[in-house]
């Protein structure tokens, strides 16, 4: 597993560094490489704990398709590991795909769901990227899924 198709800015490595060591609020603004600077955390996180699955949650299902596809473009893990859940995809399938996938991009909602079913379990999540972490203060789901990892 390993990066490709961008070369990291040394601030980003920086930040991956942090992340992997402590928990972090990464703040920048729009453009300079919040999502690349997950990606380089993803990639060492699980040459860390290689039988791990990272888990990335993102507000909306337009802005989650869109990182599935950075995560695609950007990584060298199989694009089958690279999961899109929503609420599109029906629960059991779900399911099933979560124990086979290395990561996981969705909405809270879908994934909260999804946990209080029983249909998915947190253990196994080495790292849980929250996108649009302002939102945490006002979206139970961030809030409650966030206890349920801790």
């Amino acid at each position: 597993m390993d990066i490709k198709n961008f070369q990291p800015r040394s601030y980003q490595e920086n930040i991956s560094k942090t992340n992997l060591q402590f928990n972090t609020l990464v703040v920048l603004p729009t453009g300079l490489g919040k999502t690349k600077t997950a990606i380089l955390t993803t990639i060492e996180r699980l040459k860390l704990f290689p039988n791990s699955q990272i888990l990335f949650l993102t507000p909306t299902k337009p802005l989650a398709a869109q990182i599935q596809k950075e995560y695609i473009e950007s990584t060298t893990i199989q694009e089958d590991l690279i999961t899109l859940f929503t609420g599109e995809v029906a629960p059991n399938k779900r399911e099933q795909i979560s124990k086979e996938s290395k990561i996981i991009v969705s909405t809270p909602q879908t994934i909260a769901n999804d946990i209080i079913n029983s249909r998915i379990n947190l253990e196994n999540v080495s790292l849980l990227i929250l996108d649009e972490a302002h939102r945490c203060v006002k979206d139970y789901d961030y809030t409650w899924i966030c206890e349920q990892y801790n």
